[in-house]
């Protein structure tokens, strides 16, 4: 079994890709505790959702 093909990526989609990392970076750098959720649609992004928990 191969891998299969990928479409090729559009500089939208590389726009948001770029978005959802550089979230994932300042959640990282703020030490956020919770959780991300990303939903996509026909290989894109649609949807995103966080929550944040507070720990006693």
């Amino acid at each position: 079994m191969g891998q299969p093909e990928s479409a090729p990526i559009d500089s939208k989609r590389t726009e948001q890709f770029k978005g959802v990392v550089d979230l994932i970076r300042s959640l990282m750098a703020t030490r956020f505790y919770g959780s991300v959720e990303i939903k996509f649609e026909d290989g894109r992004v649609t949807i995103g959702r966080k929550t944040e928990s507070i720990k006693f």
